[in-house]
């Protein structure tokens, strides 16, 4: 709203909105008040549908509970925060419109000698038959939905077992994530931005058949997913950032199924899905680790090999580099590779957090820190007595790499060993090794840490320039510099964003 003076922006020209704050509610961001409608229509249609439900007008209620879930949704992508309890609620007003609409009749044919449980679900004023199951040595005798948790279904036979039944819809998109499933035994993650969709992650299951998946709806990007044999499985994703200090290029990696596009912002910016050029596989990417300082890149394929690039055009078979940018001087070309056999990925679904720090090639498989040399082969294990939630490396001239636990404690890994040095107060999804033995947090909740001290509540990026400056932006718009000599804010430019 500009209403106030701030140090070094212009003079604010919006105060006569000062003697109304006691009336309206006020908001930074368009995208603030478009959060700030959807809440208050999904409330309101949530409470028309009870006063629809408790008249038993059940068709219009239900019709209030769907477009009041879907507002709920779109404030959650709006917000980044979860609606859980209120889009918990509303989904057990539907089912029990649902019930109320197809009771099930103890003297219906379909459900035989009471022994077979079908399950319907409706949309559009149509019923669908989801799944059937039958139980030819049992009656059925009552059914209850649980009250507590979403999709569990209680029934109790004429012999008085008590049997319960998980049923999970298969919702497969959460917010610009999708998840897509081939022959039920092929795993893929896509997301989308810039109007354009990325495969992320490739996995196999070739032993199983997946049946069902869901997303948590408490935790982000946690996928639930059930095989044939009633196993239950579940996968976590988080962005991981790794960035490079040195002041010779800026180089921006993106991965696309068996595409690598790579992006020279020294000499222009190229938004994705183009490039400078790109590095095209036989199989798929599902992480890249690189060193700027060797200019050295490895590809992790979905099968657990390992493409090794250099600037040497001396490139293996099925592997190809097509340049798009002619003024670029130094290229990547995959020039040796390390076979699913032969590398120290054993289990590509359970490695994690890839980092490489000259010929070491670092990661982290079934709760072990690995530390595989690529010049001698040797793979050292270290057993982990915590989860990592992220890694990084410093910015020193003999480099080491850092983990953070998922409390916010920081080790160091000295001589393959692992020596605690600080304590973020919450942590950090985003973190990094400066000057003077000390660390710059961000949590998922836009909170800004140096060591214990919190620097901001509303930065949402931020980035260390020539060692020795910290530049972050806020949800506000706005771009600060701090020096991380002095701890001073040296510079603060505002930019409040118009619709034009």
């Amino acid at each position: 709203m500009n209403m106030i003076q701030v140090s070094g922006a212009e003079p604010p020209i919006n105060t006569w909105a000062l003697q109304y704050i006691n009336h309206v509610l006020m908001f930074d961001h368009e995208d603030n008040l478009l959060a700030r409608l959807l809440l208050n229509i999904g409330q309101y249609l949530f409470t028309e549908g009870e006063r629809l439900a408790n008249h038993e007008q059940l068709n219009s209620a239900y019709n209030h509970f769907m477009w009041s879930k879907i507002m709920y949704q779109r404030c959650e992508m709006k917000e980044h925060r979860k609606k859980s309890t209120e889009i918990k609620r509303i989904n057990q007003y539907m089912m029990n419109i649902e019930l109320q609409s197809n009771p099930l009749d103890d003297d219906d044919d379909d459900n035989i000698n009471n022994s077979y449980l079908q399950l319907w679900s409706s949309n559009n004023y149509h019923w669908y038959l989801k799944q059937s199951f039958s139980y030819p040595s049992i009656n059925i005798q009552t059914l209850l939905w649980d009250i507590d948790i979403n999709n569990k279904l209680h029934f109790i036979t004429d012999n008085g077992q008590n049997y319960s039944l998980f049923y999970l819809y298969n919702e497969h998109v959460q917010s610009s994530y999708l998840i897509v499933t081939s022959n039920n035994s092929y795993l893929q993650l896509w997301s989308s931005n810039n109007y354009h969709w990325y495969l992320k992650q490739s996995f196999s299951y070739p032993s199983i058949n997946i049946q069902t998946l869901l997303w948590d709806i408490d935790i982000n990007n946690k996928l639930h997913f059930i095989t044939d044999n009633g196993q239950y499985y579940s996968m976590s994703w988080s962005w991981i950032s790794q960035v490079s200090y040195t002041n010779t290029r800026s180089l921006v990696f993106l991965i696309d199924g068996c595409h690598l596009f790579v992006s020279d912002f020294t000499h222009s910016s190229i938004p994705p899905p183009m490039s400078s050029y790109e590095i095209i596989c036989p199989l798929s990417i599902i992480a890249i680790a690189f060193d700027d300082d060797y200019d050295r890149l490895i590809l992790i394929h979905s099968d657990g090999s390992l493409a090794i690039c250099s600037s040497s055009s001396n490139q293996i078979n099925n592997y190809r580099t097509i340049i798009h940018l002619s003024e670029i001087k130094s290229i990547h070309y995959v020039t040796s590779l390390i076979s699913s056999y032969e590398s120290p990925i054993k289990n590509i679904h359970n490695a994690t957090h890839y980092r490489l720090i000259n010929q070491n090639f670092y990661f982290i498989e079934n709760s072990h820190l690995h530390i595989y040399n690529l010049e001698n082969k040797i793979n050292i294990s270290l057993l982990l007595n915590f989860n990592c939630l992220t890694t990084t490396i410093d910015n020193d001239d003999i480099k080491h790499l850092y983990l953070q636990d998922e409390h916010g404690k920081i080790y160091r890994l000295d001589n393959n060993e692992l020596h605690a040095k600080m304590h973020f107060p919450r942590a950090c999804s985003h973190f990094s090794a400066i000057l003077n033995g000390r660390f710059i947090g961000l949590t998922e909740n836009y909170r800004l840490y140096l060591n214990t001290i919190e620097l901001a509540h509303n930065c949402n990026s931020y980035f260390i320039h020539d060692k020795t400056i910290l530049v972050y932006s806020t949800l506000q718009h706005q771009l600060i510099f701090r020096s991380l000599i002095n701890d001073q804010n040296t510079v603060e430019i505002s930019h409040r964003r118009t619709g034009k």
